[in-house]
């Protein structure tokens, strides 16, 4: 019996949705952090979300696109990374 290669669809980059999906997650570690409440699972989702901002901060297309707004979502990253680390749960 002979083995198919399996063919799987890569989505075509959106660079808009992208940004929008960002800044689903910046909004959520800014309002977490403003909250101010320490626990495991706040610190894991700031976390969480502070992973996937860095991932799209480091794709070619976001870089290239120069938009105003990776500043603000590195600044969520750091707000997100200085909050956890301020107070280790556990």
């Amino acid at each position: 019996m002979k083995k198919r290669n399996k063919v799987v669809e890569v989505p075509e980059f959106n660079l808009e949705q992208t940004l929008e999906s960002t800044g689903h997650s910046e909004d959520l570690v800014r309002r977490l952090v403003a909250e101010g409440e320490h626990s495991e699972e706040i610190h894991d989702t700031i976390t969480r979300n502070t992973e996937h901002i860095k991932i799209i901060l480091g794709k070619q297309e976001v870089i290239d696109s120069a938009s105003p707004r990776l500043v603000e979502f590195q600044e969520a990253v750091d707000l997100g990374e200085e909050f956890v680390a301020a107070t280790a749960v556990g």
